[in-house]
């Protein structure tokens, strides 16, 4: 969340490259409904409720992270991800 937030507040490309790795990263390293990341009620609570956030930081749907086909590839991962 605080990658969202720095870049919605100093529009560094850092930041938002930053988040996109780290959220690329988990949606590899943790596919949805493998292993203790999705087990835990609590865990899944957390994790969605912090996406949500960083989702509506980014611009929703049309957020311009999402521009490009690898935004878009993103986007499809991540929404899999929390709708599986």
């Amino acid at each position: 969340m605080r990658l969202a937030q720095a870049h919605v507040l100093t529009h560094e490309g850092r930041y938002s490259a930053a988040l996109v790795e780290q959220l690329e990263s988990w949606l590899t390293q943790c596919p949805p409904e493998v292993g203790q990341n999705w087990t835990s009620a609590s865990e899944l609570a957390d994790r969605l409720i912090n996406w949500c956030i960083v989702w509506q930081l980014l611009g929703g749907w049309s957020g311009s992270l999402f521009d490009d086909d690898a935004g878009q590839l993103l986007r499809a991962r991540w929404l899999e991800s929390i709708f599986s």
